[in-house]
């Protein structure tokens, strides 16, 4: 598929609300191994937040249910939770395809300052995620590393007031508070960045 149909296609699926199918569209321009436009850019990243923001508010609805339900009557626990392992698998597939792409392509075939400050930064939010629902090293490894790797790119090419370096430091301080329970190393994460 041409890189214009793909641009043109991707902006029906977002008037049309059709995310999942957007989230399929790129690929081809990933895997051709050239930088993404920043249309491209754009349009791929605005899919995978909109079909991940979705799952998640979803996730956490259902997880909300289920506690709820474990206090009063627990016949009906099995069903919720085969809802929220269905989510959860959901979550785990389309966040590890984020990972992945950055990973493989987007990361090692676009060296520019901001914007690998940028895909650092997407490769902690989207770990983060993962981390919401699942236990144990791994995300925590990949949050964390993804930090480290977008602090020191955005320490050397970024200016401490500038927008990206500001979002960064919030969302891993977001990171440390929701995802670790650190509740001490949320606001000294902010104020290492001041």
């Amino acid at each position: 598929m041409q890189r214009k149909k793909f641009i043109l296609l991707a902006r029906v699926c977002d008037e049309a609300e059709r995310y999942d199918d957007m989230i399929s569209l790129p690929r081809e321009a990933i895997n051709s191994g050239g930088k993404l436009s920043v249309d491209e850019r754009s349009l791929l990243f605005l899919a995978f937040r909109n079909v991940v923001s979705s799952r998640r508010a979803s996730w956490h609805i259902i997880v909300s249910v289920e506690q709820n339900e474990s206090k009063k009557d627990r016949k009906n626990i099995t069903t919720i939770r085969g809802c929220r392992n269905k989510l959860e698998n959901e979550l785990d597939k389309v966040c590890g395809d984020v990972l992945e792409r950055l990973d493989r392509s987007l990361i090692p075939n676009d060296n520019s300052g901001e914007l690998r400050v940028f895909y650092y930064k997407l490769k902690g939010d989207y770990g983060r995620y993962l981390a919401e629902f699942t236990s144990g090293e791994k995300c925590n490894v990949v949050v964390t590393s993804a930090k480290e790797l977008a602090t020191n790119s955005a320490q050397t090419e970024l200016t401490v007031n500038h927008p990206l370096w500001l979002w960064l430091a919030l969302n891993f301080s977001v990171f440390y508070h929701d995802a670790l329970t650190s509740y001490e190393q949320a606001p000294e994460s902010l104020e290492a960045c001041a």
